[in-house]
């Protein structure tokens, strides 16, 4: 389930929310629906087969979580 930042167009007020299909986010401290959706990043944390912690960016793999392509198999 998607998490995802807004602004209120109307209060300036920045939060987040967590958006289930078909919803239609509000801002809390107005109540407005006028708002802008912000950009964010995308991050993951996940372990890999050697249990060491893998976690931040996206890797250079698309189909692995390795960092670096010479350890794919």
């Amino acid at each position: 389930m998607p998490i995802y930042e807004y602004k209120c167009k109307n209060c300036s007020f920045e939060f987040e929310l967590l958006i289930f299909s078909g919803e239609v986010p509000i801002c809390p401290k107005c109540n407005s629906k006028n708002l802008d959706k912000k950009i964010s990043l995308v991050s993951f944390s996940s372990k890999s087969e050697n249990s060491s912690d893998v976690s931040g960016s996206l890797s250079s793999c698309s189909t692995c979580i390795s960092k670096n392509c010479s350890n794919c198999r």
